[in-house]
This record gives C-alpha cells, structure tokens and sequence, in this order.
C-alpha cells in the first residue's frame, strides 16, 4: 500500500510512536484521516512508527504504507483465551461492541504488552491518538519512561455522555471512560485538543499547575491536489459528509426530511454511510452517494458544503475537507466549534430552521461565494494545511524530547 510519494524515511530527530487501536490505512472516516495525516506529517521530519492491534496476530510485524510512515501490527491473538480478560469486563457489564470493553480485554494480553514494551524503546516520544490504548499501555514500564501526548480526537467522555442512554450500564461505560481519559491527561506531557471547549473540559481534570500542558490545535489536512473550481463550474447542489456515526446521522436525516423539501430546486447529496442509515422515502432531490474514493473530486462538484451538527465533541473533520476544497460552508455554530475566529467569521452560522435561506442565498450570489470561497482557501492554507501544522507539532516533539532529556540525562 502507498499513499504518498515523497522522501525517504527521516533518519534524524526524535523517533515517535504513535499509537491507535484500529487499523487506519487505508483512511476512509474522519477520525482514520485525522491519525494517518498526522502521522504521515510527523514522518515528513522525523522516524515515525503508526502501531495498530491486530486481534489475529500472535507476533509484531511491520510493513511500509507510505515512504514516510511504518505500520507496526501488534499482536493480541492470546487475550481470547485468557480468563482474566473476562473477568476484566464481564459479558452484560459493558455492551459487546463497546471499545471499553475490548481495550479493557486486551489489557490481559501477554502478547500485546511485549509489544508494546518492545516498540517503546525503540522510539523517544509516544503519542496516543485515543484514550483506548491507555488501558493496555500503562501497564508497560517502557511506555512510562518515554515523553507521552495525548492527540483528543474529541473528549471521549462526553460522547459517552451524549450518545448512551440513561440506564446503570451506560451510567458504568460512561464512569469508565472518563476515569481512563481522566488517567491518561495526568500522565501525558501535552494533551492537544480541537477546541476551546475541550480545551476547558480537559484543564478541569488536572492540578492548577499542570493545565498549560494542554493546547489547542495541531489538527489539520492535505492541500486539495484539483484544480479549483469557480461558482459557474460547480453545479448548484449541496453536500454533506459522514461517517456512520450518531450526529452525522442525525444531520444526514434532518437535510434528507427538512431542509431538501424546503429547496426542491437544488440537489442534495450526502456521502459517507451515514446515509445508509436514513429512515424513511426520500425527496427526489436526495441523492445518496456512498462512500467516495476522490473525495476533494467530489466536493468540487458542489456550490455549498454542509455541516448541521449539534453534538459531539472534538472538530468535523469534514470541516477541512469543505475548507481545502474552497466550498463554503453553512453550518451551525456548534458544529464550527474549534475553527479559528477568522474562520468562523467565512463560515455562515445559523440554526438549523434558517439553513434554506442560507443555503439558497450562497447558490444564488456568485459575489458572495467567490468572496467566501477565496477567504476558506486562504485561511486553510494558514491554520490547517499539514505542512504548517506539521512543523508546530514537531517542534514540540523536539521540546518533550529535550526536557525528558534534562530531566533524565
């Protein structure tokens, strides 16, 4: 597999791990884009090792996904047949398709730690993309001798907040997941997070004299590689994209029952496997796309780019892919949450039930949207483009590095 074409791997600089427990190559969601494009941005500069748990795996094997970045497979056949595993979370404690439960399964796994403890000190700096692989991690010495960041997609309590119901089992995962977050953000040297928000929520689980440790940004993507598109070569339709995941697809049913009846004169498309999950017939002006393989082609495409989202936590990672591409955006202002004020004030906020009147005005003025579109474009370029974002996060990187150094020589 190759996803880049670019230099030969970084042989100076600290050596970082960065650690996930899904296999995110190739990238297809947000949050899969979010950990590969980081990696792959680090590894630009620096040896950068991607570790993945792979369930059917009995030993560590690596293999190259990008000139730049080596993904390292960790091994976890064994936690199956080990009884305490069950007895780290027992069948009808915890749901069984919740990542609690596995992360706290896998915690058992002989295999896995060795792993774990095995790549760790080949490598300066670990960096966590989900709090899941905390539970299995801190129980390796190597990983607590090393400088450790904790990249939040999102606050992971909150969405467990939000998205389980209010019964003694969800009130247990929610418990539990926020004393894992809660545990790793004390450990961690720099918590980097995506808004003000999360930013607040997680300065509150730690000691007054620790909270400068967690930042705001480092979040960003690739430059859209088409050729930009104008107002007259971009059909007037609008899109939305999601993965299946709760608020997207209540976005996707809202645009497919609300606001498309409202415009029956434009088209609407909603792409990702949110839309799979739609109840209900569909206007005739609804288009289901699916998964797409070119999605920067696709959003091209469009005059108007949607994001109706009221929950959740962390940045829409969407939100980029709109920006890159230079489609504006009509989105609600808990859905802009994270983006950078100059940003924010591009992007046409409102509440859901005036969406139509936006929506209608941007696939009308072609002044407007030339304005808007320029404006994203630029801004993305300033605080988003990963070649910037890149350079920041390495120097901090380098940073943990040094003071780990001066503290332990």
């Amino acid at each position: 597999m190759k996803f880049a074409h670019e230099s030969a791997h970084p042989t100076s600089g600290p050596r970082v791990l960065v650690l996930y427990p899904w296999n995110p190559c190739p990238p297809t969601t947000g949050g899969e884009h979010a950990v590969f494009d980081l990696t792959q941005a680090l590894a630009r500069h620096t040896p950068c090792t991607l570790a993945v748990i792979d369930e059917a795996a009995a030993t560590l094997t690596r293999e190259e996904v990008s000139p730049q970045v080596t993904l390292a497979k960790l091994p976890a056949s064994d936690y199956r047949r080990n009884k305490l595993s069950r007895l780290k979370a027992p069948s009808g404690l915890l749901d069984d398709t919740s990542p609690l439960k596995r992360t706290l399964r896998q915690s058992t796994s002989r295999q896995l730690r060795s792993a774990l403890a095995e790549l760790a000190l080949q490598h300066d700096v670990i960096v966590f993309c989900s709090p899941w692989m905390w539970p299995i991690a801190r129980h390796v010495p190597a990983i607590l001798t090393r400088p450790i960041v904790y990249d939040a997609q999102n606050v992971e309590a909150e969405i467990a907040r939000q998205q389980t119901p209010a019964r003694w089992r969800a009130r247990l995962y929610q418990y539990m997941t926020a004393r894992i977050e809660a545990s790793l953000c004390r450990a961690a040297a720099q918590v980097w997070c995506c808004s003000d928000q999360d930013a607040a929520f997680f300065r509150e689980l730690l000691p007054q004299a620790d909270r400068q440790k967690v930042q705001i940004g480092f979040k960003g993507r690739n430059p859209c590689e088409h050729p930009a598109q104008g107002f007259l070569r971009r059909t007037p339709s609008a899109i939305f994209v999601g993965s299946a995941w709760g608020p997207n697809m209540e976005a996707a049913q809202y645009i497919a029952t609300t606001l498309a009846p409202q415009l029956p004169q434009y088209q609407f498309c909603i792409a990702g496997k949110c839309g799979e999950h739609l109840s209900g017939s569909l206007p005739r002006n609804v288009v289901l796309l699916g998964f797409v393989t070119d999605l920067d082609a696709e959003l091209l495409k469009h005059r108007v780019a949607l994001n109706p989202i009221t929950s959740g936590s962390g940045i829409n990672i969407k939100l980029l892919d709109y920006l890159a591409t230079g489609t504006p955006v009509v989105s609600t202002p808990f859905g802009a949450r994270g983006l950078p004020d100059d940003i924010q004030r591009s992007v046409a906020q409102c509440a859901p039930d005036t969406f139509a009147r936006e929506v209608d005005r941007l696939m009308a003025d072609e002044t407007l949207w030339t304005t808007r579109s320029q404006q994203l474009l630029n801004e993305f370029t300033l605080h988003f483009d990963w070649h910037t974002v890149s350079t920041q996060a390495l120097k901090r990187v380098h940073q943990l590095q040094q003071d780990h150094h001066a503290r332990h020589p």
